[in-house]
């Protein structure tokens, strides 16, 4: 999962971590776009149901959010 930095970690606040090992980030083709550098993983709690999520942390359009899983 995808999430982007300036809209939401910024404004959230939420604490991010560095890769030990950078990402290459492609697009749908196989071409290199850019690395992704940063993560953080959250816990997410619905009813008794515990999970916890990576989410990479990358700069999206200006109208994506969050992307959840790749196409």
């Amino acid at each position: 999962m995808f999430i982007d930095k300036d809209l939401l970690i910024k404004k959230h606040n939420i604490i991010i971590k560095r890769l030990l090992v950078l990402k290459p980030l492609r697009f749908t083709d196989r071409l290199l776009s850019s690395f992704i550098t940063y993560y953080f993983i959250i816990k997410i709690t619905i009813g008794h149901y515990i999970e916890f999520m990576l989410f990479y942390v990358i700069k999206l359009l200006p109208l994506t959010l969050v992307i959840f899983k790749m196409p």
